[in-house]
């Protein structure tokens, strides 16, 4: 079985379009990580009614954030669940951003596609991206090959591609980067766009994630005090 791992972005878009005459033998496979923007829900529709095969993967993100602490690119240890069992401090759960992704979603789309016994995985990594396995293109990894066929492409040939497409989130039109949970409050670099947006049309979950950043910020702050003191008698 063919699987296209699909998130709704514009890399998946792009290799979604470019396989539409294949969708007969390809399932689509899109994990709902249960605190999407609503514009993701409404391109999921349109896709859903072009892909013969579509499986949605029910996520638990606001059940995984409950439970591990919230997404951070900067890590204060003390913070850290596995830590805070056992020195049994009180301050806010926080887990490295990544983790959040595998636990949220990625996890169960890679299982549920094990579970289906597949022998092609197609996603739309791309050389370019500043984040991606150390998977590529070709790759056989337990018995299933690894299919990236935008791999080679740059950002911008990848919204040429698919600018004009009605599949395209309508998010775009405000923001440039991809939108998946709407409470996320890691991947600083792409939130420089959506926190933005999030404020604009969801002032509410504009105002929590706001929240949580103080109070990660506030966190982080702690141990960086110690740090800066560190450097400057060092330079001194």
């Amino acid at each position: 079985m063919k699987i296209l791992q699909f998130s709704g972005g514009k890399d998946s878009l792009a290799v979604l379009l470019l396989l539409k005459g294949q969708l007969s033998e390809i399932t689509v496979m899109w994990a709902n990580s249960g605190d999407n923007f609503p514009e993701t829900l409404e391109q999921m529709e349109k896709i859903k009614a072009i892909c013969p095969n579509f499986i949605e993967i029910k996520g638990k993100q606001p059940n995984i954030i409950e439970e591990f602490g919230y997404p951070v690119d900067v890590l204060p240890v003390r913070n850290y669940l596995p830590i805070m069992n056992l020195v049994q401090a009180e301050r806010p759960l926080m887990q490295g951003m990544l983790e959040c992704c595998f636990k949220s979603f990625l996890t169960p789309m890679h299982n549920k596609s094990i579970e289906l016994d597949a022998t092609v995985i197609i996603r739309g990594q791309k050389n370019a991206d500043k984040q991606k396995s150390p998977v590529r293109s070709g790759d056989i990894i337990d018995g299933i090959e690894y299919w990236f066929p935008i791999q080679d492409w740059t950002d911008e040939q990848v919204m040429d591609y698919i600018k004009d497409s009605d599949l395209l989130s309508s998010h775009y039109k405000e923001a440039n980067t991809s939108m998946d949970c709407m409470h996320c409050t890691a991947y600083l670099e792409d939130n420089q766009w959506k926190l933005p947006y999030l404020e604009k049309h969801y002032p509410e979950a504009g105002k929590e994630v706001k929240r949580r950043l103080r109070l990660i910020k506030h966190e982080i702050s702690q141990d960086m005090q110690y740090l800066d003191a560190l450097i400057g008698e060092t330079n001194g």
